[in-house]
């Protein structure tokens, strides 16, 4: 997560409401916002049409639970079954427990931006991934 301040409820309202015809999910675990995820496009141009970025987070307490996965499964198959083909994800060069969860899914290493973050008087690194839906 880049963001250098805890995310509110009106935060994940306004992701969630910003695209209108892409999916998104919030998910709630023991009466609570466990996390969300939001496809979205990559860029505006009709030249990426098939492209589309994700955004999750989740509730640091909650991981390990399968709650990632169950997101990040809806929006690849509701992705895939309305034509996108590409899925970019960016993540924090510290966060390793993401890379490993995106690896594990049949997502690659396609890009890094060396020290383009400062989080909390710390630089760090912004990994891209890319994962192709052509074989679900």
């Amino acid at each position: 997560d880049f963001s250098d301040r805890l995310h509110t409820l009106s935060d994940i309202r306004t992701l969630v409401h910003t695209e209108k015809r892409l999916p998104k999910y919030v998910a709630v675990a023991e009466g609570v916002v466990a996390g969300f995820a939001i496809a979205y496009p990559f860029r505006p141009e009709p030249t990426f049409a098939d492209t589309v970025k994700f955004t999750y987070w989740l509730q640091p307490s909650l991981t390990g639970r399968g709650i990632g996965t169950m997101l990040c499964n809806q929006l690849e198959s509701e992705c895939w079954q309305n034509g996108f083909r590409n899925v970019l994800v960016n993540i924090s060069s510290e966060n390793s427990g993401s890379i490993r969860f995106h690896e594990r899914r049949g997502y690659v290493h396609c890009g890094r931006f060396k020290g383009v973050v400062t989080k909390m008087g710390r630089t760090f690194d912004m990994v891209w991934m890319q994962k192709e839906l052509s074989n679900m």
